[in-house]
């Protein structure tokens, strides 16, 4: 495409007669057909980078800011302006693909990776864009955010040079509010839940619940939307959908417990269950390969993952709001015959609301709680603790992770349970402005390791 046709669609007049190709956000990954857009990031400015050499191999620079410079062309609110381009330049990449989101505080991954798996099992072409994964055929390929900007999608995708059937992927309030997502069309929308989380970002839950609502009444009419009618949310949410609208629950909805359940799991994995249920009958599958396959779903990814199950029990889980560690304990503490062992931390520079309510949560259920080091960012860790710990003030802090889950899988006995949680299957600690290499699995098969 002209670089002018791309940008007179974006209502930007420029007479260039460069064609293109591609869109990058990596200055190294550029040619002549290439658009290097140069967004002001977090931590990195990627004008920065902009100069002869840069100039001389790309196509163009699309810039948030005005710069004197040739091949620079400043676009107004360049950052929310990702997923226009990509549909200007890819119209037709998605056409015939089913586009499946999962939408909610809590169980995106769980309900992706289950809906995936039924697919898989289903011998279906489907990929699966889930947080830090990208999931395909038998392949793995790790990334950044729970939902990927539109740039580095279409890169993915178009790297795996593969058309897919079905394209499975979990959508967060941040990737709907800075425009992420609105080059996809959802043809079938999943509600899991809303609870506390991202205050920070969202400032309110007034504010949190729209940004959601709103992703729900830009469906189609030939689209579904697929609620869980037993969240408190759930009608205040159907009330402004203009699509089709299944419902399902444990109790209520048009899928109950009575069309599937699965022995032994946890009551937010039931629902978990449920809505992957629901999303296959709508996109009729055959009902006993969907139960066979739901069956078999392994709970892994670091959510309500199993790691140890001899004398006692260790699980790994990615709990990291206050509904979900509640949801998670109140589960456990069921299914605990004897003392229940809690590690957990809080991010920092993220919600603090939270820190001394999810204490309060963890003292309720646990009999030992190890407070530790959960991505402090570029707070101080030890304050991050001590505000959880006004909530608990009788757990244990010991701020190194790994010596916390070493600490806390040493005091198990017989019938124990130990729960690791937080961060999941994250490989690394954010410490400062660095990311540490890191993983919870690993540190609990190192510590059960000197068991066997």
């Amino acid at each position: 495409m002209k670089l002018k046709k791309l940008l007179k669609k974006m209502q930007i007049k420029n007479k260039s007669k460069v064609k293109i190709e591609t869109l990058s956000l990596n200055h190294e990954n550029i040619d002549k057909k290439s658009v290097f857009i140069a967004l002001k990031g977090h931590r990195v400015d990627a004008t920065q980078f902009i100069n002869e050499a840069l100039l001389e191999k790309v196509g163009a620079v699309f810039t948030y800011k005005e710069m004197n410079l040739k091949k620079c062309i400043f676009i107004p609110q360049l950052a929310f302006r990702l997923s226009e381009m990509v549909s200007i330049l890819y119209p037709h990449l998605f056409k015939n693909s089913t586009i499946i989101g999962i939408c909610g505080t809590c169980g995106k991954t769980t309900t992706a990776t289950m809906i995936y798996h039924i697919l898989k099992e289903h011998q279906k072409s489907v990929i699966c864009f889930g947080t830090g994964k990208i999931y395909y055929d038998n392949q793995e390929i790790n990334t950044n955010n729970t939902t990927l900007n539109p740039i580095d999608f279409v890169h993915y995708y178009l790297q795996i040079a593969k058309h897919f059937d079905y394209i499975v992927m979990e959508v967060s309030s941040h990737a709907i509010l800075e425009n992420r997502i609105d080059f996809l069309n959802f043809d079938f929308l999943v509600f899991t839940n809303f609870s506390q989380d991202h205050l920070d970002y969202h400032l309110n839950m007034n504010n949190y619940f729209q940004v959601k609502q709103a992703l729900f009444k830009s469906l189609s009419k030939k689209s579904y939307a697929i609620i869980n009618l037993e969240d408190a949310k759930a009608f205040d949410l159907m009330a402004q959908i203009p699509s089709n609208i299944v419902t399902y629950g444990l109790k209520q909805g048009k899928y109950t417990l009575k069309d599937y359940h699965r022995a032994a799991m946890f009551e937010y994995n039931q629902y978990n269950l449920l809505a992957a249920y629901t999303t296959a009958q709508m996109l009729k599958l055959n009902p006993s390969k969907i139960k066979q396959a739901l069956d078999q779903y392994e709970f892994k990814y670091g959510r309500s993952q199993w790691v140890y199950d001899q004398k006692f029990k260790v699980a790994l889980d990615y709990a990291h709001t206050p509904a979900a560690l509640y949801a998670l304990l109140k589960a456990s503490r069921k299914q605990c015959k004897n003392r229940l062992i809690v590690i957990f931390g809080c991010g920092g520079n993220r919600d603090q609301t939270k820190r001394e309510k999810m204490g309060k949560i963890a003292q309720q259920f646990a009999d030992l709680i190890i407070l530790t080091n959960d991505n402090p960012r570029q707070e101080n860790p030890q304050n991050i603790l001590k505000e959880i710990q006004k909530g608990c003030p009788k757990a244990r802090i010991i701020e190194q992770r790994k010596a916390a889950i070493f600490y806390g899988i040493q005091q198990a006995k017989e019938a124990d349970m130990v729960l690791v949680i937080g961060k999941g299957n994250e490989n690394y600690q954010w410490i400062q402005n660095e990311k540490i290499p890191f993983s919870d699995l690993a540190c609990i098969e190192e510590s059960v390791s000197h068991l066997e």
